[in-house]
């Protein structure tokens, strides 16, 4: 979901995108993605195959490798073959569509409540281009029934 802007700088939301509007894209060279390196190499972003975490221990060492070098140097990374089923992935996508649809003001509330961080990219005047994000930062620990209570409340769906 992403959060458009109409000419007064009055917020609505949408999930299907048919073309970005001018308002929400930099400039070519300000763009993210595929940068010339040192070396002036041609990279692209990690792509990371989680199922060799299960092979021998040093194709398992090789994988963290690439995960912090991956971190280290762009940030994040893809993951292919994770294990989640498709089904878990839509239904994750499904409720997250429902958190985002809710008002800012609900969302605020629900992370001072139960102690995570929600981000969103609001101060358009200063920033020339409006940034499309919104976020939410969840702290995960071991046991997961440690942290459930802290989980969203809203939409029931996610706990």
């Amino acid at each position: 979901m992403a959060l458009l802007l109409d000419n007064n700088n009055n917020a609505s939301r949408w999930f299907d995108v048919d073309a970005v509007p001018e308002a929400y894209t930099f400039l070519q060279e300000f763009r993210p993605g595929n940068f010339e390196t040192e070396n002036n190499k041609q990279n692209s972003f990690p792509v990371i195959d989680l199922s060799k975490l299960d092979h021998s221990s040093e194709e398992k060492e090789e994988t963290i490798k690439k995960i912090l070098k991956s971190c280290q140097e762009f940030g994040g990374f893809q993951v292919i073959n994770h294990g989640f089923t498709e089904e878990v992935i839509k239904e994750t996508i499904s409720v997250l569509k429902e958190f985002f649809s809710q008002l800012v003001e609900e969302k605020v509330y629900e992370a001072k409540e139960n102690g995570w961080v929600y981000l969103s990219s609001t101060d358009y005047a200063n920033d020339g281009v409006h940034l499309w994000r919104e976020n939410i930062k969840l702290i995960l620990s071991h046991p997961l029934e440690d942290c459930m209570q802290r989980w969203l409340e809203k939409p029931s769906r996610y706990r």
